[in-house]
């Protein structure tokens, strides 16, 4: 996808159109869970590389269940390091969900950050970006993308072929993340639409069922930091979609800010069974 065809505000299609025209060294783009993230960071490549899939590499768990390891991190020297026929071109190096890293493969990127080769440039993606070392911080362009507002999606959505109806339907438990709602609009499969799924079941079950959900939930800390995401967008969805109604806003307000916390407390490693536990015996 080009950038102009991204679901975005104009003043973030001025940022990264001034991206593209002048690259900073190090890139790290903050929102979400479902923003789409990778979208634009994937659009960002092509821009900058002029489509030259060649020139780019993407970094990525290798699956939901998993961190970006150091033996990923050692990719992206390598990658920078190889002899181009231009020298003149620009390499880009994707970091989708930069959070996942390990701190091995963040002190190896450290490494990177610290002498970038020329003409060599990083865009970074993060949702979590408090789980980055300071010294990673330190050394990146931060910009934290500001969603669409409802009209804006609205408009984007009908004017590419979906109908009215679908687009409520879909908004009122996914909010205005673009990247979410457009997934889930054409039944495309990603690990947060699969995750707004579980999620939307663990608030319709008793609370048994929810302890159940735990016992699996809490043997993979990835997986559990993306269900409590998932609890977050449809609790902040709903929580605006009944602000008139004082008693069904106050629920969904308190299970937001019981998601928020929980998110903080695995942010400090505390113990993601005893996390979950307290979360779903509090909703």
């Amino acid at each position: 996808m080009k950038l102009i065809d991204l679901c975005i505000k104009d003043a973030e299609r001025i940022f990264l159109d001034s991206v593209v025209e002048s690259t900073p060294q190090s890139l790290l783009l903050v929102a979400e869970a479902g923003f789409g993230k990778s979208t634009i960071a994937l659009a960002l490549a092509d821009a900058i590389t002029n489509n030259a899939k060649y020139l780019q590499l993407l970094i990525e768990p290798i699956d939901d269940a998993s961190s970006i390891t150091i033996e990923q991190a050692r990719q992206i020297k390598n990658f920078f390091h190889l002899k181009a026929n231009d020298s003149s071109s620009k390499r880009v190096v994707i970091i989708d969900k930069a959070d996942y890293m390990t701190i091995e493969a963040q002190n190896s990127l450290l490494k990177v950050l610290e002498e970038p080769p020329m003409n060599c440039f990083l865009i970074l993606t993060s949702s979590r970006p408090q789980r980055l070392l300071p010294t990673i911080h330190s050394r990146l362009t931060i910009h934290n993308l500001v969603a669409p507002t409802r009209d804006e999606l609205e408009s984007y959505l009908v004017d590419i072929g979906y109908q009215s109806i679908d687009i409520e339907q879909t908004i009122v438990f996914a909010g205005t993340l673009p990247g979410l709602v457009v997934g889930i609009l054409s039944k495309e499969v990603s690990s947060i639409s699969e995750s707004v799924i579980v999620a939307k079941d663990a608030l319709s079950m008793n609370t048994l069922d929810r302890l159940k959900l735990v016992d699996k939930l809490s043997k993979n800390k990835t997986q559990s930091i993306l269900l409590l995401e998932s609890l977050s967008i449809i609790s902040e969805a709903a929580a605006l979609h009944s602000i008139e109604n004082s008693k069904s806003h106050t629920k969904w307000a308190n299970i937001l800010q019981c998601t928020h916390t929980a998110l903080s407390q695995l942010d400090k490693n505390a113990s993601t069974k005893m996390v979950l536990t307290n979360l779903f015996l509090s909703m």
